[in-house]
């Protein structure tokens, strides 16, 4: 019997400039190890912070999230939430990606006008209801074709 679906999402900041190759060589990355083991969800880039939902799987997501956390690109990384879930918002992509600028960010999750980091963990840290709404929000751009790299 398979294990429910477990979803979780992090933040974390890039430790330099990371130029739009190495985006590309992540998501490429991304898309295939995912695909092999089940996980799908969203990449978020903005202004040198990302925020990443994966889904699937309990166990693979969190292996998958050990590699991640060990990633010399980027550090600092918190978990924004994580749980059993119902179902995947992100079914059709094994990485969707968004880049998106600060003041975009802020159209979505209510900050004030620049992506301070400390601010949106308060904000979105343990807040289940304002999380949800964002991924939501992020994927309902991408399905009505918003600016997105996806892999279908």
């Amino acid at each position: 019997m398979p294990e429910r679906l477990y979803q979780l999402t992090y933040l974390s900041n890039a430790k330099f400039d990371l130029p739009k190759s190495d985006i590309e060589k992540i998501l490429e990355a991304s898309r295939r190890n995912n695909h092999a083991v089940g996980v799908t969800g969203l990449l978020i880039y903005c202004d040198g912070v990302f925020v990443q939902v994966l889904e699937g799987e309990k166990p693979a997501v969190e292996k998958l999230f050990s590699t991640i956390s060990d990633d010399n690109r980027h550090d600092t990384v918190d978990i924004i939430a994580h749980g059993e879930i119902e179902e995947r918002i992100f079914p059709s992509w094994e990485m969707a990606y968004l880049e998106t600028t600060p003041d975009e960010f802020d159209d979505r999750v209510g900050l004030k006008g620049t992506l301070d980091r400390g601010e949106a963990l308060e904000r979105l840290k343990g807040d289940e209801s304002q999380i949800k709404k964002v991924l939501y929000d992020f994927a309902s751009s991408l399905a009505d074709g918003g600016q997105a790299s996806t892999s279908d």
